[in-house]
């Protein structure tokens, strides 16, 4: 049986995003620059959002917008992912 993977690295792009934009609505659009800003491939900028909605960490708003929902994830917390993997 496969465990839910937490979606660390979608938690850790979207509270940046967040930082960009706070709570506010952003367009689609500018979410893919900022990830091509961040190197992010054009293949995979689609799919990255796309996830980021199943995760729960985005909400689209029509059909070229987006709402980002308030981050739970902290970097300066990240121990609890650590014995989720079981790292420590």
């Amino acid at each position: 049986m496969i465990k839910q993977i937490p979606g660390i690295f979608y938690q850790y792009l979207h509270s940046k995003l967040w930082e960009i934009v706070g709570g506010s609505i952003i367009s689609e659009k500018e979410v893919k620059k900022i990830l091509f800003q961040w190197k992010i491939p054009k293949n995979l900028r689609v799919l990255i959002i796309r996830e980021m909605e199943m995760l729960e960490l985005i909400v689209k708003e029509g059909r070229y917008n987006i709402r980002l929902l308030r981050p739970n994830f902290n970097d300066e917390k990240i121990r609890k992912y650590y014995t989720t993997f079981k790292i420590f």
